[in-house]
């Protein structure tokens, strides 16, 4: 994941994930690389899973946890081709 500060402080936080599938059963779970970046500063997370996943749809959810702050859980539908994985509009 790609992304730019775009707030006024910096961001030093770790970042953990959980795969949910269609059943609603926890697929994969996992951290992100931690981060930190300064306002304005571009960042990368990377993330692997231990087995591939199967094309289908999954929910994605993220927690961001800052330190500073309460947590931040952010859910993110993901469709996974045989190829590639894109978000879901919703």
């Amino acid at each position: 994941v790609r992304f730019i500060n775009t707030g006024n402080t910096d961001i030093n936080t770790q970042i953990t994930f959980d795969i949910i599938n269609n059943k609603g059963d926890v697929f994969a779970r996992g951290k992100f690389s931690d981060i930190f970046t300064l306002p304005k500063d571009q960042g990368e997370v990377l993330a692997n899973t231990r087995e591939p996943l199967v094309p289908g749809e999954y929910i994605l959810v993220i927690t961001l946890n800052l330190g500073r702050a309460r947590p931040k859980v952010l859910e993110v539908p993901i469709k996974v081709g045989t190829s590639d994985i894109d978000l879901i509009n919703s």
